[in-house]
């Protein structure tokens, strides 16, 4: 049986740094839903490398799956003179732009997806690509070596990274988080202009990422420390970094239908008798009108729910609404 050290932290609380005393024999380190084994974690004393463990938060403390995620490398001097290194990789400052003024990201350049409303916006290469070109292997590996995506929990780990003051970058294509995937017609409902987007269905795609609703990027500081302290105390140690992308995200549930009913002709008479071609499907005609809702709040009360512009029954007796639902949250400790 593999004997587990839990350590213990606070999700986008104050501990920046944690430190934990290892006084036994362990297989495994566990923080956040991320795990160290021993066999990565070598007790090299007074280690000249840290960690760096983070969660990428939304709506005020949920996870966000999927954000990509590095630790920014400038271009050294070595490859300035490069001019093919140079033209793969020209980012001596985390803002600045390649030759067709495309800042630096980590979005994908390719769709890996099936998901035909995804839209690809980024420069970063697949797979296949870095391998079959040596100095884009030697970018990636140079470079990015210290770049990663989320998990299910939002969470994220760097090891081996050399001690020093780093910028982390993130960014999130908030049409490609999993579960949360916002469409564009999920904007268009809170209020974004219609011509924001290709269609209802379709991101837009831009050079500039920073006009982009879908894309959300921030920057953050980390100052990384060893991992291990010195021979006496036995101390691990793990610089953490919780990034809040300072967005929300409102789900929602579509409610369509079509409503009909019998002309004047076939309708119940003031007697409240059907007539003999009451229903007949060739009789049945469609008309305008108007929806009305009440739900259920968390204590289990009942309000109305203003629909804006309610007369959503069309001259053909159609609907459909986005409802924003409001109960059954989801809380991560």
């Amino acid at each position: 049986m593999s004997e587990t050290i839990r350590i213990r932290t606070t999700p986008n609380g104050s501990d920046k740094y944690v430190k934990v005393q290892i006084e036994q024999e362990f297989d495994f380190l566990e923080i956040l839903s991320l795990r160290i084994s021993q066999e990565d974690a070598y007790r090299n004393f007074c280690s000249d490398y840290g960690a760096v463990v983070g969660r990428i938060i939304f709506n005020n403390g949920v996870g966000l799956p999927n954000a990509r995620v590095s630790t920014f490398i400038p271009l050294d001097e070595e490859d300035k003179n490069d001019s093919v290194i140079r033209g793969l990789y020209p980012y001596e400052i985390v803002t600045d732009t390649d030759s067709e003024g495309i800042r630096y990201n980590l979005l994908p350049k390719n769709s890996e997806t099936n998901n035909d409303c995804f839209t690809p916006v980024g420069t970063f290469p697949n797979k296949r690509e870095i391998l079959d070109n040596p100095e884009l292997e030697y970018v990636y590996c140079k470079y990015y070596k210290f770049t990663t995506t989320t998990n299910s929990a939002g969470d994220f780990m760097f090891f081996g990274v050399p001690l020093g003051t780093y910028t982390v970058h993130v960014d999130a294509d908030i049409s490609d988080i999993g579960i949360y995937s916002q469409r564009p017609y999920d904007f268009i409902s809170q209020g974004a202009p219609i011509d924001s987007f290709s269609s209802p269905t379709k991101f837009k795609s831009d050079k500039n990422l920073n006009k982009l609703i879908q894309i959300k990027t921030t920057k953050y500081s980390v100052n990384v420390e060893p991992f291990w302290g010195d021979s006496e105390t036995c101390e691990v140690g793990i610089s953490r970094a919780d990034i809040d992308m300072n967005f929300s995200i409102t789900p929602s549930a579509i409610f369509m239908g079509s409503i009909f009913g019998d002309n004047e002709k076939n309708s119940v008479n003031k007697r409240c008798r059907p007539r003999k071609k009451l229903g007949l499907v060739t009789d049945l005609v469609v008309g305008e009108g108007k929806v009305e809702m009440i739900r259920k709040t968390e204590d289990g009360a009942i309000e109305p729910f203003d629909i804006k512009d309610g007369d959503l029954i069309d001259q053909d007796g159609t609907w459909a609404y986005q409802i924003p639902m409001n109960l059954d949250y989801m809380v991560t400790d």
